[in-house]
């Protein structure tokens, strides 16, 4: 949950920042400049600035056509002009909430060519939009398609965390590592966008802070996935020798075997004694452990 929070943490950070230049969204090249222009060091957090100015403009569309009745009206014709029969609508986000900018983004890249249709028919629409720094173009629909990709796996991470119907700590371990196996698939992509490249190296910089050392992840995250009668040990070792090296995989793979032999012992005591011990730890002999049924984990 820490890559997580700080993704979360991260958006609240930048969206107070961006939110006070709001008005004042860098246009590139070709685009009317504005009379105030942003420091040149601000809004560069973990490299979401290229990226970042173009969600900041479908925001403003957004923002634009949800403001009033005529303008949302003039919309839905130019959308039903493109044959989108889609019966939601855009919806503007939380500014300090990334979640509500996922389902901001995918809502309106549904209505994407409604946009488009709008900013050539609707001459207000586009001279509104200049104020702040011009309208959207294709550049910033493809960033803003490719940034979705990448959201989303943060989103399906944290809606299935957040469930209260069933267990879900088994799924934990294979949560996690797929967002390192989805980061890591970003970063070694050369056809993709640098922007992109750069904010998933930040994820990965911040993902190893918190995963790369073996010696301070809880075994017991591990073991609960071992006891999913879906899944095996064998399933756990071949997800931790995919993430880490031979080195720190044995490493892992030992603890998690010397954990999971004492919380079976540990049962079994409780079952023998009837009664469970008070605040002490229960630890067989080495000697005990190295024969016998616990010596084939």
């Amino acid at each position: 949950m820490l890559i997580l929070r700080y993704l979360s943490q991260l958006s609240h950070l930048k969206n107070l920042k961006r939110s006070r230049r709001l008005q004042q969204v860098e246009p590139r090249e070709g685009r009317e400049k504005n009379p105030i222009e942003a420091s040149p060091t601000e809004g560069g957090v973990d490299g979401l600035n290229d990226v970042d100015d173009s969600i900041m403009r479908v925001r403003i569309a957004v923002k634009y056509v949800r403001s009033s009745p005529a303008r949302l009206q003039k919309f839905q014709s130019c959308a039903k002009e493109e044959n989108i029969d889609s019966k939601a609508l855009v919806c503007l986000n939380v500014e300090t909430r990334w979640n509500s900018t996922y389902f901001m983004l995918k809502s309106a890249l549904v209505f994407k060519k409604a946009f488009r249709n709008i900013k050539t028919k609707y001459l207000p629409y586009k001279k509104e939009l200049r104020k702040v720094g011009g309208a959207h173009d294709d550049e910033d629909w493809d960033k803003v398609a490719l940034f979705l990709h990448f959201l989303e796996i943060f989103y399906d991470t944290t809606l299935s965390f957040s469930r209260s119907r069933y267990v879900t700590s088994n799924t934990f371990v294979e949560q996690i590592y797929d967002i390192e196996y989805t980061v890591n698939r970003y970063v070694d992509d050369l056809q993709l966008n640098d922007g992109l490249r750069s904010i998933a190296h930040q994820m990965k910089l911040k993902f190893d802070k918190y995963w790369a050392n073996v010696n301070n992840l809880n075994a017991l995250m591990f073991i609960s996935l071992v006891l999913d009668p879906r899944h095996k040990i064998r399933y756990v070792e071949w997800i931790i020798h995919c993430s880490y090296d031979p080195t720190n995989a044995f490493v892992l793979c030992q603890r998690i075997k010397d954990v999971l032999k004492n919380c079976l012992i540990f049962m079994l005591l409780r079952i023998l004694c009837h009664t469970p011990p008070r605040g002490k730890s229960v630890i067989l002999p080495e000697s005990k452990t190295e024969n016998g049924i616990w010596g084939k984990f």
